[in-house]
């Protein structure tokens, strides 16, 4: 009898040892798994961010480019608005009408009206002609 009881502790402890390994095993499992779909799930977030983003900046580009298409259609129509336009943003004038120039103490010009053609030392010359016509459609 002393003989058999070693034998069933025995057992015993193989059959425990063996749940605990299956326990293990199948923890193991499931700590792997979740691993492995953390990653994605947290790519799929990052992703929506990026599209709420990219939906919001795509709003304010379709804003913009109604603004555009209203400024287009006011160049296209309104010989007054560009003429206001060459006026404030070039410094033209009309043929009989004088310009002036306003100098600022740090001597810089102020280009709201030019000067004639008679007065073009006084002209800032560090932008072409075609440089100030792309600046209004650029502002």
């Amino acid at each position: 009898m002393v003989n058999k009881m070693p034998d069933k502790s025995k057992k015993s402890r193989t059959k425990n040892s063996r749940k605990w390994v299956k326990r293990f095993i199948y923890i193991l499992i499931i700590v792997t798994l979740f691993g492995w779909s953390y990653s994605p799930i947290k790519t799929r977030m990052a992703q929506r961010r990026q599209i709420e983003r990219l939906k919001d900046q795509l709003v304010q580009e379709h804003k913009e480019n109604e603004k555009l298409t209203v400024e287009l259609e006011r160049l296209r129509g309104d010989s007054e608005y560009i003429e206001s336009i060459a006026r404030q943003k070039l410094g033209m004038v009309k043929v009989d009408e004088e310009g002036y120039v306003v100098i600022d103490k740090d001597g810089g010009g102020d280009s709201g009206n030019a000067p004639d053609d008679d007065s073009d030392k006084n002209v800032d010359n560090s932008e072409s002609w075609w440089q100030r016509i792309l600046s209004i459609f650029g502002r």
